[in-house]
């Protein structure tokens, strides 16, 4: 019997000792990858493909195998010697970290399954928002091509197909406002949410913008077109986001869009921004300049 005692003691203070490294472990993976991308440190098809989607769910089940091992051997040291033997908090933060993880991945996963592969939404699909070659000077040979007629989803369908059977609402923003005054609501709102705005025309009625991604820090491409409606009065807004990775966006640009349409609305006009804000972008217009 205290051969049996021995075992299991040496069993669960290297199994908790293990665990203790797992807790610091398994967070650091998932950071290094998600940030590694992010800064620049490692790939993304290190970061994201390998360190996240082939390796992760591997990481958190050795936390949840080990950490539950760790406490069932705790308990039969418990059962056999009558003695508690061990330190329960750690086996127990292993198992809730890589249980935690694997619902965190699960979702993902569903979020995908249950969202369609739409990398480049449009509020107009027959006339697209485009870029400036400035813009697209900005862009690397290995980004998603901006012809958006030819980009089709893996059952043949066009895009604005698919965009218009899962995203019926997304389409142009007519606003009873000056095609001016139009103009610097939208380019407030795109800074109010954040986005780094780049070319910026009132003359051309257009502007251009990037979003990053908090994890992995993907880049975004996103232009505004802002002209009058066809009947003379009122304006019309358009927008465009599109990824410059192939890879599912889980519904990210659509997302994105909806977001800005609903804040243009209500976005309240600053008149002293406005005027301010206004002669800068016009004194820059059509230079492309960030």
């Amino acid at each position: 019997m205290g051969r049996i005692v021995a075992v299991l003691r040496a069993s669960v203070s290297v199994l908790t000792w293990w665990c203790g490294v797992l807790m610091l472990l398994v967070p650091l993976w998932f950071l290094l990858a998600s940030f590694g991308v992010k800064f620049d440190f490692i790939e993304w098809q290190v970061g994201l493909e390998l360190m996240i989607n082939q390796l992760g769910l591997s990481v958190l089940l050795t936390s949840i195998v080990s950490g539950a091992l760790a406490l069932l051997l705790i308990l039969v040291h418990r059962l056999v010697s009558k003695k508690m033997f061990g330190v329960l908090a750690t086996p127990i933060w292993a198992v809730l970290i890589g249980a935690t993880g694997v619902g965190w991945m699960t979702l993902v996963i569903d979020q995908r399954d249950e969202t369609p592969y739409l990398i480049d939404v449009s509020t107009d699909a027959a006339d697209p928002p485009g870029f400036t070659q400035s813009h697209i000077r900005r862009r690397l040979v290995t980004d998603q091509a901006l012809d958006y007629s030819s980009k089709q989803a893996a059952d043949g369908r066009s895009f604005a197909d698919l965009q218009a059977e899962h995203y019926p609402g997304l389409a142009s923003l007519y606003l009873e406002l000056d095609t001016d005054v139009a103009f610097r609501r939208a380019l407030i709102t795109a800074r109010d949410m954040g986005w780094h705005v780049g070319s910026a025309s009132h003359e051309a009625g257009m502007f251009e913008a990037t979003a990053e991604s908090f994890w992995f820090g993907f880049t975004d491409d996103i232009a505004v077109r802002v002209r009058g409606a066809d009947d003379g009065d009122g304006t019309l807004i358009d927008v465009r986001s599109l990824s410059r990775r192939e890879m599912h966006d889980l519904g990210r640009n659509a997302q994105r869009v909806a977001a800005f349409l609903a804040a243009v609305q209500l976005e309240p006009v600053d008149v002293d921004a406005w005027s301010e804000a206004g002669a800068q972008d016009r004194a820059q217009a059509g230079t492309g300049s960030e």
